[in-house]
């Protein structure tokens, strides 16, 4: 669990060193772009160019085009509770891909119904706060799901994950947004209440929300916001706006 986390949450970090840093923060961007939501049973990218971070004081320049090459591999994780943390009892191949010249292309194929965990799994590893506090819940708990990661490896280990995000801000706030590819293995609803947490130092607000989401690959952007004293607030969408693919070692 402890790479999971990892992969996921570096625009967690990365947010938080540039709104140190930052005299003052570009403006938000403005008219977004959104794509589909569902892509059914494959999905596929090709021409999608891929950055890497940058130190800087400004988001405008806090990345940089990647222009190396690079074999790809999509995958699940299998988790497994009888084991020992990180419970990870296998990373599951389910597409293939490429990066060259810094372009990205890589295609994923519907999943073998083995290769999903259920819900219950699902809130725990990317909905962790929700399900502690038991503020998350599902329609249809028979629900097979799983959500896409996308790495590079060095022989059998990871070694650099690739994400869709994007950082905007103002003279205020801060906010990191990111793209989860969710499968599910068929139609159901993910509802949960707001939760509050206090780590003894901020307080982390986690807003509620309900997402209906269809058979097959679903988009679930996640945004985190911190405000001056350093408080983020997490909210969660269905959506997919045309964010950055960024690369980054684990």
């Amino acid at each position: 669990m402890k790479n999971n986390k990892k992969i996921l949450g570096f625009v967690a970090l990365a947010t938080i060193i540039i709104f140190l840093v930052l005299a003052c923060s570009d403006s938000s961007d403005d008219g977004i772009e959104y794509g589909p939501t569902n892509y059914g049973g494959t999905m596929s990218f090709s021409g999608e160019q891929v950055w890497i971070p940058k130190e800087s004081t400004r988001i405008s320049e806090s990345l940089v085009k990647f222009t190396e090459n690079r074999i790809i591999n999509p995958i699940f994780i299998l988790y497994d509770f009888n084991l020992p943390p990180p419970y990870i009892k296998s990373f599951e191949s389910v597409g293939s891909g490429n990066i060259v010249n810094g372009i990205l292309n890589f295609t994923v194929e519907e999943p073998d119904v083995l290769k999903l965990n259920d819900s219950e799994t699902l809130f725990w590893a990317f909905f962790n706060v929700w399900y502690g506090l038991k503020a998350i819940d599902i329609d249809d708990k028979n629900t097979k799901v799983n959500n896409l990661m996308i790495i590079t490896s060095e022989g059998a280990i990871p070694s650099e994950g690739i994400v869709r995000e994007n950082l905007s801000g103002t003279k205020t706030s801060l906010t990191g947004e990111y793209v989860w590819y969710l499968y599910v293995d068929r139609d159901c609803t993910i509802t949960a209440s707001k939760a509050l947490y206090n780590d003894s130092v901020y307080i982390h607000t986690y807003n509620a929300f309900n997402i209906s989401l269809k058979k097959g690959w679903n988009t679930i952007c996640k945004s985190e916001t911190y405000n001056t004293g350093g408080n983020p607030t997490y909210s969660i969408q269905l959506k997919n706006p045309y964010h950055q693919w960024v690369i980054q070692e684990f």
